[in-house]
């Protein structure tokens, strides 16, 4: 997609580059097979909830809320004490804790899902989110193999494994970006359903206002009204009541002394950041407005230069997402493995490197810790070669 911006490659690969390749794509995806050997496969002894629930892990409590919202007793979900026996009144005392931060409409793909066996929808879940991105890929001009390399890449795979929503939402967000210019109703439809996850839209509005792409932003409101009137017809006002009171629960669980939780040396915000390194919450929210403020800067800048190409300004706008989002997680990082795919053409020497990294640690992450603060740094060095790259006009213009 990028590589139409440096000279024609030789039709040979090196063989140095090759070996390269393939130990980078061995490292990232061994240890996501060991995980999913470790979680489904390895024999574990004394557990003490249903194995297949606890393997399927983030799409356990989803499934649950389906079947909540099914029997119209939401509450729950705004509670994290009643959410989590909930579970485990179904499937045993070994369920970890729960919380459950998600908008209404995410209950139209709940409920559905809730209607099938546990592991019978988790491998539709995960199929679906992997066949949504490969659609979005389909939209751009990436060859075959590097389609091959999104697809396969230890972030998608980590968001196969904790059954999240990562491959999905990068899915709405690349295919909107991407036919912002040929399907400006259907790029709003896509960019609206962001409401699912509304932290991954917060640049979304910035840039079409700043790119005057009004029809796209129309579309894009009106599908975020539509899902969010859906969720109110089919669930009723209590979901929406139960999701602002359980943002306490939220804050909370966001608030809490570092590592009190194990699970937060796995997020990737600026915001996790600052409290790895000490500071307090004041100070935290400072630093991932300041970030955030910035990247809506960067990317108001991009969508108003009238002769950035559609490629470039997407992989920056992408990169640009996960540093601006306060609340983002290993899962979250297929739309990275997109951005370190469209660019790796773009890129000569040693900032591969960089993009090789960016690509590879999310499966990292599943065998060791990867501190937030490397992780973070990271995306941001993808951040920075996304603004750096220009196609050949822009650079010979004065």
């Amino acid at each position: 997609m990028l590589a139409a911006s440096v000279p024609d490659a030789p039709r040979w690969v090196p063989v140095r580059r090759i070996v390269f390749s393939g130990i980078v794509f061995v490292l990232g995806l061994l240890p996501c097979l060991w995980t999913g050997w470790i979680l489904w496969g390895a024999p574990i002894g004394d557990l003490t909830a249903t194995r297949s629930a606890l393997a399927a892990r983030d799409y356990t409590a989803l499934w649950a809320a389906g079947r909540v919202a099914a029997s119209g007793t939401v509450a729950v979900l705004a509670d994290p004490v009643s959410f989590t026996a909930y579970l485990r009144d179904i499937f045993g005392p070994g369920i970890p804790d729960q919380i459950w931060p998600y908008p209404p409409p995410i209950l139209i793909l709940a409920r559905p899902l809730a209607a099938l066996p546990l592991v019978t929808g988790f491998i539709l879940y995960v199929a679906l989110g992997v066949a949504a991105l490969l659609l979005a890929l389909r939209c751009s001009t990436l060859s075959g193999l590097q389609k091959a390399a999104v697809l396969f890449s230890p972030a998608v795979a980590v968001n196969a494994l904790t059954g999240q929503t990562g491959a999905l939402i990068s899915a709405l967000l690349l295919g909107g970006l991407l036919l912002i210019e040929r399907r400006p109703i259907l790029a709003g439809a896509l960019l609206g359903a962001l409401v699912i996850k509304p932290q991954f839209a917060i640049l979304v509005p910035i840039g079409l206002i700043a790119g005057r792409y009004w029809k796209v932003l129309a579309s894009s409101c009106a599908s975020g009204i539509v899902l969010a009137l859906s969720s109110l017809i089919l669930f009723g006002v209590t979901p929406w009541v139960e999701f602002f009171l359980g943002q306490k629960a939220v804050s909370a669980y966001v608030g809490a002394p570092w590592q009190s939780d194990p699970a937060q040396s796995l997020f990737t915000s600026v915001f996790m950041v600052a409290r790895s390194l000490g500071a307090n919450l004041s100070c935290a929210y400072a630093a991932q407005a300041l970030v955030t403020a910035g990247c809506g800067y960067a990317v108001s800048r991009l969508w108003q230069m009238p002769d950035l190409p559609n490629n470039f300004r997407t992989v920056a706008t992408l990169s640009l997402t996960l540093l601006a989002a306060p609340w983002v997680h290993t899962y979250d990082m297929p739309a990275l493995a997109v951005a370190v795919v469209m660019l790796l053409p773009a890129e000569p020497g040693w900032r591969r490197s960089a993009l090789a990294f960016a690509w590879l640690w999310p499966g990292l992450s599943q065998l060791c810790s990867i501190p937030p603060t490397i992780a973070v740094l990271s995306v941001g060095s993808v951040v920075w070669l996304a603004c750096q790259v220009r196609p050949p006009s822009l650079r010979a213009s004065p």
